[in-house]
């Protein structure tokens, strides 16, 4: 059986080297046919020719698969949400569910909600939030899953929202750094922040 799977490679090699080794073929890349000719004599050289050609198929096959798979997965910006339905896909802009977080977040008077990012991925859905944030008797990682949970019931209730798989909270400054002249501790203006819609790391 190994024996004849050997075989069948070196014939193919020899079969592939033929098709190859015409003569314009060898003058563009310099190489004599008789070199060919002398490579083609030996089983082992085919062996060996075709071992590395099945490394180097594989190897461009998981090329191929992983820019499939990153084509399809790959996480980008999006202006809306759908929601697939039997009778008719309901579409929801970006806009209307920034409204519904902004109006949520206000019962988090520790938080204030600058700025929403809305990004997709495959058939799921992720929010970035750009906040700020009052210290307070009760702290952000606590506020932050309060917030994630609460999104997560109101989309589904108002809009039947049930593919948003991350809530992604980005604290830009404290707000009681306002207070010293409108600069953070990052010595920007408090007016206006650093813009990181272009981050979309940390999902």
């Amino acid at each position: 059986m190994i024996f004849a799977s050997c075989c069948f490679s070196s014939e193919a090699v020899q079969k592939c080297f033929s098709f190859l080794a015409c003569p314009k073929f060898l003058g563009f890349f310099n190489i004599r046919p008789e070199r060919v000719d002398e490579i083609l004599r030996s089983d082992f050289n085919c062996g060996y020719i075709a071992a590395i050609s099945t490394v180097a198929l594989v190897l461009l096959l998981f090329l191929l698969l992983r820019f499939v798979f990153w084509l399809i997965f790959r996480t980008k910006r999006c202006g809306s949400v759908v929601v697939p339905s039997e009778n008719g896909d309901l579409i929801v802009t970006r806009n209307a569910v920034e409204a519904v977080v902004r109006e949520e977040v206000e019962s988090f008077p520790q938080i204030y909600l600058r700025k929403l990012l809305l990004f997709r991925r495959g058939n799921t859905y992720l929010l970035k939030l750009f906040c700020r944030f009052e210290r307070g008797a009760e702290g952000m990682p606590d506020i932050a899953g309060r917030i994630r949970t609460r999104l997560n019931e109101v989309m589904l209730q108002q809009f039947g929202i049930d593919s948003i798989r991350e809530v992604s909270i980005c604290i830009e400054r404290l707000k009681e750094s306002d207070a010293d002249g409108g600069h953070g501790a990052d010595g920007a203006d408090g007016d206006n922040p650093i813009d990181y819609s272009h981050a979309v790391s940390g999902f």
